[in-house]
């Protein structure tokens, strides 16, 4: 789950506060996912950080070589 959270801080170019304020939790709570101290319980929040994880992938664009 940590590393969704980060790629999805560095994808939307968000930080912690904004990413919080979107899944509805405090930013200490979100920090000590970040950290990787705990990890999320509640199915719907991790529901949304697969969501929003799912959308950065989709809206990663390739790297066109040469």
């Amino acid at each position: 789950m940590r590393d969704k959270i980060i790629f999805i801080l560095k994808s939307k170019k968000w930080k912690q506060n904004r990413l919080a304020k979107e899944l509805g939790v405090s930013a200490s709570r979100l920090n000590g996912w970040y950290k990787g101290h705990t990890k999320p319980k509640e199915l719907w929040i991790i529901e949304k950080i697969d969501k929003l994880y799912n959308e950065c992938i989709q809206n990663k664009k390739p790297l066109i070589v040469g």
